[in-house]
């Protein structure tokens, strides 16, 4: 879902909630290919990013954990094990070890679009299996710092902020070392909720816990719209540190734009082909 090899993804948040639409995994993957036998037009070939390898290497990690997990099947209902068989039947429907060009006589064949473009429905499937899975799973109340971690993160980023701010009040002196991070997302989650008065004292705290906005901006950007919240950060941040926040949000907004941009051109350039 990303733009270049070692560049984060335009649609963190959207993946996090399990929210993506056909259209933005479709516009994703326009770029993505299999391997180089796949990179065969030279107009485009800088544009595109071979992942096949990095697909094989997760498969073999959930085909591991599925297999692990089907050790424990007395202990998990049917509708757990379906779960399972469904993720592990999706993510091995396409070959990830396939050539571009097929040889019958003396003809060559090749595919008029080389993107990955055609898994896009499975790729939909796999959201909404997974979801299922996180729905499952998280309600155990395993005390383990990233089972915390990922459960906090799934109901601020599916919008269940009152589930949010509870986990976070009940974690927070259990796992001290996140407290910044449960903090921000229980100030974001209780701005949601309309209880801002609660959200200015956890903003407070934070700032005097960490004022580097830069390494937090996703959650301080949004910020700066609230006047009273606007206020409290340059209490303890500089103006020329959140001008300098802005240029980095701005800068990566207009990155995820040009990426979808391009994703379009990538598109009708393979039409334009047929």
């Amino acid at each position: 879902m990303r733009a270049h090899k070692h560049s984060p993804s335009t649609f963190q948040e959207k993946i996090h909630s399990c929210t993506l639409s056909e259209d933005e995994v479709n516009a994703a993957l326009q770029n993505k290919i299999l391997n180089e036998s796949f990179n065969y037009y030279p107009e485009i070939s800088h544009r595109l990013i071979c992942i096949g390898d990095e697909l094989e290497s997760c498969r073999s990690e959930v085909d591991e954990t599925i297999k692990r997990l089907y050790s424990f099947n007395l202990y998990l209902s049917a509708s757990q094990i379906q779960i399972l068989r469904n993720i592990h039947e999706e993510v091995f429907r396409y070959g990830l070890k396939m050539e571009a060009s097929t040889t019958i006589g003396n003809m060559t064949y090749r595919a008029v679009d080389p993107s990955l473009s055609y898994m896009t429905k499975v790729l939909l499937e796999l959201q909404e299996d997974y979801n299922e899975l996180r729905r499952v799973v998280f309600k155990n109340d395993l005390v383990e710092r990233s089972f915390v971690i990922s459960k906090i993160q799934r109901y601020f980023y599916s919008r269940e902020h009152k589930k949010c701010v509870e986990e976070c009040e009940k974690w927070i002196k259990r796992f001290p070392f996140d407290s910044e991070l449960q903090i921000s997302y229980k100030a974001q989650s209780l701005f949601s909720l309309g209880k801002n008065n609660l959200a200015y004292a956890q903003l407070e705290l934070l700032l005097s816990k960490n004022s580097d906005v830069l390494s937090t901006r996703a959650f301080y950007y949004p910020l700066l719209s609230d006047t009273v919240a606007h206020a409290i950060i340059l209490k303890k941040v500089s103006r020329e540190k959140i001008d300098e926040m802005k240029k980095v949000v701005e800068g990566e907004n207009l990155f995820g734009k040009a990426f979808l941009a391009s994703n379009a051109e990538l598109r009708q350039f393979y039409s334009a082909k047929k």
